[in-house]
Parts: C-alpha cells; structure tokens; sequence
C-alpha cells in the first residue's frame, strides 16, 4: 500500500510542477544538490532503474507474481539478471527511487527515497523467507551463489 500512495504522490508531483513551478517553494529543495549534473544523473538512473525493472518483469514472464502467491512460485528463477542478483527487479526499483532524488532533491523526494526502500527491503525479506520455504535446499545454494543485492 505505501508503494501505491507515493507512487501516485511522485507522479502528481511531477505532474503539477509542470504547471505549477512555484510548488518548488514549497518542497524544501536542497539547494546544492539541485544543478544541472546531479539533476540530469538523476533523471539517467531514473530512467535506468525503470527500464532495468520493466526488462525483468518482462523476462519473468508467467512466473511474475505481485506479492507472495501461496500456491507459487513453481520453479526458482536463477537465469538470466537473476543470475547476478537475487532482486534484479527491486534493483531497478531502488535506483529510480535514488534518481528521482537526485532529480528532485528535496525534502519531498527524500521522504520518499526513505520509506521505499525501506518498503523494498521488507518486500524482500518476506520474498526471501517465502522462496526458503518453497526451495529449501536450492534457494539456500542460490543465496550462497548470488548476492542479494549485486
């Protein structure tokens, strides 16, 4: 649920400062972190991060799942992106958190840098207790592989 709710508060941001380009007084812009290089690195990760997470959900195709599925997954996924990270997916979600930061530094995109990955890393700790139960064995020698993270 938090995901969905600053989603949503990041896009109307985004969307009202378009119009409205005085609403930058008002989210506490940090003033140094807001030139044109840390701006325009942000949007690149911004972008990047979105790709790279659109790219996994797409190569996961039937073994997609939103949340925890009690009768699933049926088979552990280690190809691939998944072959170098356990999260290629919430790696890509992570990084468009941190460029939308840096391409908004302010208290606003702070607030939500915080609580998302906060949210990610939650997410995965459930995932991860649920793919143990699951594969016990196999999911214990593909944490021994592959980091979780990179």
């Amino acid at each position: 649920m938090a995901f969905k709710f600053f989603r949503a508060a990041i896009w109307l941001v985004c969307v009202v400062r378009l119009f409205i380009p005085e609403l930058d007084d008002y989210l506490l812009l940090f003033t140094p972190l807001n030139g044109w290089p840390g701006v325009m690195f942000g949007n690149v990760l911004l972008s990047a991060g979105f790709a790279l997470s659109m790219f996994v959900h797409f190569d996961m195709a039937s073994l997609w799942r939103s949340g925890i599925d009690p009768n699933g997954p049926k088979e552990l996924k280690t190809t691939g992106l998944y072959e170098y990270s356990r999260n290629p997916m919430y790696l890509g979600v992570a990084a468009a958190q941190i460029g939308f930061f840096l391409a908004l530094p302010c208290l606003f995109s702070l607030v939500c840098l915080l609580v998302g990955l906060t949210a990610l890393y939650r997410q995965i700790m459930v995932e991860e207790a649920h793919l143990e139960k699951s594969f016990t064995e196999s999911y214990q020698k593909y944490k021994q592989l592959v980091p979780r993270w990179l």
